[in-house]
């Protein structure tokens, strides 16, 4: 055509490369476990959590497993705080690591959207599934 413009466009080659390393970093971020949120060095992690609105009530779910074995851990104090007002709820973990919280719609405060989850030094944020129902 006469015209000598380059352009600084990668090839197709390199587009389909960069697009295919792209797939597997995608697909780490996606597979993280619940247990992302506490450090690398922390003793216990927080491990299928769940905070949401299930029949109901406001229901308030966590493993905390020991790091170094992968096991569930009983007798462990967990605490729940909705981000939005401060509220807390408790719990105690079973001996597989299982710990739940449960609430009627007249005992929460606001509508939580975000509560942060704590057991000695794990942590993790959790967003609340669901529409809480009328009180």
């Amino acid at each position: 055509m006469g015209n000598s413009e380059t352009t600084d466009l990668p090839s197709r080659r390199t587009a389909l490369k960069l697009a295919a390393w792209s797939v597997p970093v995608v697909a780490v971020a996606v597979a993280a476990p619940a247990a992302a949120a506490s450090d690398e060095n922390s003793t216990y992690y927080i491990y299928q959590s769940y905070a949401g609105w299930t029949g109901g009530d406001f229901v308030l779910e966590a493993y905390v497993y020991l790091r170094s074995t992968n096991a569930g851990v009983g007798g462990l104090p967990v605490t729940w705080t909705v981000v939005e007002t401060g509220q807390v709820f408790t719990g105690t973990s079973t001996d597989n690591g299982y710990a739940r919280a449960q609430a009627v719609p007249s005992a929460v405060v606001g509508t939580p959207g975000f509560v942060d989850i704590a057991s000695q030094d794990a942590t993790h944020r959790e967003q609340v599934q669901g529409e809480r129902p009328p009180v």
